[in-house]
């Protein structure tokens, strides 16, 4: 029986199991409630990365309005059509605006593109701009869950924070890692993790967990 949380279930649910394993014998609601909320927001990540453009088609859309605008630009500078162009003033400064913008947006797109790695890599979807991507932030909320449970700091190469990456994935409808050694496929997503968990201030997962655990205790 879990402290502080009366009956146990059985078979436990993924919560209850995930909080078991990260605090044996000393599972408390408030630890419930702050698993449940790394669940929940890696759920969400894995919604919302599934509507998503996959890295290729991102990367044929930037490749694509690079050349709409290169080519509009070339087309603009044609003697046809720039001489057609000076009889309407409203469409001489349409056409002096997108010749100033076309090459910045050629060039921005051309250099955006560049970025998306090619390959299969460890997902085929682009997190979000100066962001996470669904395994990021499940290894992001991971280590801030391992910090509160044991008061240490998370290490990108302890096996078993790998584990419990892994079981809050699975918990939140993610597939199962497939490799020799399916929880170390955790390492890379805790490496850039880990440097962010100070970006989250507002995740404070142990004053979470005194507050929950407090306000039942109140009760």
């Amino acid at each position: 029986m879990t402290e502080g949380c009366g009956a146990a279930e059985w078979p436990p649910s993924p919560v209850a199991a995930i909080a078991e394993m990260l605090a044996p014998g000393r599972v408390t609601p408030g630890l419930l409630h702050v698993v449940e909320h790394a669940v929940s927001l890696t759920m969400h990540m894995i919604e919302a990365e599934a509507r998503h453009l996959t890295r290729a088609e991102l990367r044929q859309h930037f490749t694509a309005t690079a050349k709409l605008a290169t080519n509009l630009v070339a087309a603009l500078q044609l003697p046809a059509t720039a001489g057609w162009l000076a009889y309407d003033a409203d469409c001489t400064k349409a056409a002096w605006a997108i010749l100033q913008a076309a090459p910045i947006i050629a060039a921005r797109c051309t250099a955006e593109a560049a970025k998306i790695p090619k390959g299969k890599g460890r997902t085929q979807h682009v997190p979000a701009p100066g962001g996470l991507d669904a395994r990021g932030m499940c290894a992001l909320h991971s280590a801030l869950l391992w910090r509160a449970a044991h008061r240490s700091e998370p290490g990108a190469h302890s096996g078993a924070v790998w584990q419990l990456c892994e079981r809050i994935w699975l918990a939140a409808g993610g597939t199962p890692s497939v490799s020799d050694k399916p929880f170390a496929s955790w390492r890379l997503a805790l490496e850039e993790a880990i440097p962010r968990m100070t970006d989250h201030p507002s995740e404070n997962y142990e004053r979470w967990i005194v507050a929950a655990d407090l306000t039942i205790a109140l009760k």
